[in-house]
């Protein structure tokens, strides 16, 4: 096999792409979790680590989130079984019954959540209708207004909500999303909170893009180190070409970075990539690619550029495949040792030498 694809085959494993069965940490996998869900999820992280910036930015009323009451705590990280439930009961609402805590079926919240999530018995629900995004449900859920204007007072019987968003006991985290044609409230939102331990704390719980306003398009990542260390750089792959992210709220170690735009209505491909204070490339999500656009991901995607912005490896063209062949070809040479290992895990590698010395094509 030519020495030259030999040194390439790490940096393409490295971006990609992989089944869904063998989805990685924040993978689009079984049609979850959607956009708006990855709102939810990126700024319910954004408020734990930095409370009071985010109340400052988004909320602008100093009567919330104090400090004595509210400090800053560790982000929530993905967990699909908890998404699976609270996409469930967003549908059922959606559907059947309007807002509800209990299942429209008479099921009690507890019960329907624990029927999906088994690791953890401490668990807690969030659900809202009536806004259109993740970030007006999310500052709805954060002010509990107890009248049109008046947020509840922190820590008192009517912010159960805030409470709920700000509790240092829960780990991971589910949000479901439903649209209903037939209701007057027709957006759904369901929260579902775990308090099982995460063994594996991935760096970048969450990253989505989102409409702050109707003329800007941000895309949004949480970036937390267990050490404080903060990334030596963050950026947002967005159709083929790198851009910084900078800190928008908390502390570079822990904190949730931006890169914002002009919104122009079109659809665009993109994923987050840190590169941490240790020098490792942490990409989010690990293998799907996220879209702008109608659909959640970015499945034809032709070209993506290897994990971190290298110029020798930048042509890396990939799809997803599932062949009957019971080895790995390149260029017709059966590869052996560390590949089958991925292999084994449902990866399938294709592929031949390109005209010119530094590139490479992914085939089926």
């Amino acid at each position: 096999m030519d020495k030259y694809l030999l040194s390439l085959l790490p940096n393409i494993l490295l971006c990609i792409i992989c089944k869904n069965s063998i989805a990685g940490y924040g993978d689009f996998s079984d049609s979850i979790p959607i956009a708006p869900e990855r709102e939810v999820h990126v700024l319910t992280n954004a408020v734990r680590m930095d409370p009071q910036g985010f109340r400052d930015l988004y909320i602008k009323d100093t009567n919330v989130l104090k400090t004595e009451n509210y400090p800053p705590t560790t982000p929530l990280w993905y967990n699909h079984d908890l998404s699976r439930a609270a996409r469930f009961h967003s549908i059922d609402m959606a559907n059947n019954c309007g807002m509800t805590h209990q299942s429209c079926d008479g099921t009690s919240f507890a019960n329907r959540i624990k029927s999906f999530y088994k690791t953890s018995s401490f668990i807690a629900e969030n659900v809202a209708t009536g806004r259109s995004t993740g970030l007006l449900t999310v500052i709805q859920w954060l002010r509990d207004d107890i009248n049109q204007g008046v947020p509840a007072q922190d820590l008192s019987s009517n912010d159960g909500h805030r409470q709920n968003i700000m509790n240092p006991r829960y780990n991971e985290f589910g949000c479901g999303y439903a649209y209903s044609n037939t209701r007057k409230y027709n957006h759904f939102w369901t929260q579902d909170f775990g308090g099982a331990t995460v063994k594996e704390k991935y760096k970048i719980p969450a990253g989505c893009h989102f409409n702050p306003n109707s003329s800007t398009l941000s895309y949004a990542a949480n970036y937390y180190d267990t050490s404080g260390i903060a990334p030596k750089s963050a950026s947002v792959f967005i159709d083929g070409k790198f851009y910084p992210m900078t800190l928008h709220l908390g502390t570079p170690g822990m904190g949730t970075y931006l890169h914002s735009t002009t919104s122009d209505g079109k659809e665009h491909c993109y994923y987050f990539v840190f590169i941490d204070g240790s020098g490792n490339s942490l990409r989010f999500p690990q293998n799907s690619i996220l879209s702008t656009g109608q659909q959640p991901i970015c499945e034809n995607v032709s070209t993506i550029s290897t994990c971190s912005p290298r110029s020798e490896i930048n042509s890396i063209r990939t799809n997803q495949f599932s062949p009957a062949h019971s080895h790995y070809r390149l260029d017709g040479v059966k590869i052996t040792g560390k590949l089958q290992r991925y292999y084994s895990s449902g990866i399938w590698i294709y592929g031949k030498p390109k005209a010119g010395p530094k590139s490479i094509v992914l085939i089926k």
